[in-house]
């Protein structure tokens, strides 16, 4: 399902609620730095790097014990590139417990069904930064494909 709130104000607006009502809720840090509005970019999309963003806010609230979060959106002529990167504790990305939790299956889940390549690197004491990647030709109808 799509969330209301992306309709009524788009991907970066509706990134920036999100990332305001958990500060609000929790007092992390959350800063987002996103120069474009992408507000071009197809619905199924949007709401994919929405979900993944919330559900990123809520694994780094419960386990990284982190006190700021930045999550930036970056378009160059070849990608889409968003990033969350927290301060907290961190993880062994390389043990294959941690990168199968549910919430982490279902981001990298979230951004290979909608044409991106999602990646996780986290070190214990360094925190932790997702990427999601999308190419460009990618970007504009590969939302729209119903799988």
């Amino acid at each position: 399902l799509r969330p209301e709130v992306l309709d009524a104000l788009g991907l970066v607006p509706a990134i920036e609620w999100q990332a305001s009502d958990v500060q609000a809720r929790t007092g992390l840090q959350c800063t987002v730095e996103a120069p474009q509005t992408w507000s071009d970019i197809a619905p199924r999309l949007g709401t994919a790097l929405f979900r993944i963003v919330q559900e990123a806010l809520t694994n780094i609230v419960r386990h990284a014990g982190a006190s700021r979060v930045r999550i930036r959106l970056h378009r160059t002529p070849c990608e889409l590139l968003m990033t969350v990167q927290d301060d907290g504790v961190g993880f062994d990305a390389d043990n294959d417990e941690a990168v199968t939790s549910l919430g982490i299956l279902g981001m990298r889940e979230r951004a290979i069904s909608s044409g991106a390549s999602f990646g996780i690197d986290s070190r214990p004491g360094e925190g932790t930064c997702i990427t999601v990647r999308v190419p460009v030709h990618q970007a504009p109808d590969a939302a729209d494909q119903q799988p």
